[in-house]
């Protein structure tokens, strides 16, 4: 979803109807990238092993200058570099206080979107949200997206009296 959303295109059902010469173009680079992939499978796996006897002192700078080089040239931009760093620290304490990174990403993600369709749809109500409480569509949608929140906090804080119990 990002990727699309870097390079301007909109997901979603329309995307298949709208741009078939991309969709084509990256659907046959996932089965090259797929043979190739297998192929280097086959026939590197013994060279892939001995990277795995590299020591972790070695191997987590050489990754870290990697992905600050990257995240450099993509804008030239030390910005970029500093977002980076900020994220990975992020990563790391959510990772300590053993909380899941998938909502964060995909709220990065999704965000840009719900804030264009936000926006929208608060242009046709005059700037009234009551419409997405009155509406029956969209008060269904809310009323099973707080219910889905509800149901997994009561399941995390069971767990966690559990763990705490035991």
């Amino acid at each position: 979803l990002g990727g699309l959303i870097i390079h301007g295109l909109q997901p979603g059902p329309l995307l298949f109807k709208t741009n078939t010469d991309i969709i084509g173009s990256i659907f046959g680079g996932y089965l090259l990238s797929n043979i190739i992939s297998f192929l280097m499978a086959l026939f590197l796996v013994r060279l892939f092993i001995k990277f795995l006897k590299v020591p972790m002192h070695y191997l987590f700078p050489i990754i870290l200058v990697m992905c600050v080089i990257g995240a450099f040239t993509i804008n030239n931009r030390i910005f970029d570099v500093w977002t980076m760093l900020l994220f990975g620290v992020l990563g790391f304490f959510l990772k300590k206080l053993t909380l899941p990174a998938t909502p964060l990403l995909l709220g990065f993600i999704l965000g840009p979107i719900l804030e264009v369709n936000l926006r929208r749809g608060l242009q046709k109500s005059q700037g009234s949200f009551a419409p997405f409480v009155t509406e029956p569509i969209s008060a269904v949608i809310l009323a099973i997206t707080l219910a889905v929140v509800i149901v997994t906090l009561v399941g995390e804080v069971k767990k966690r009296k559990a763990k705490r119990a035991v």
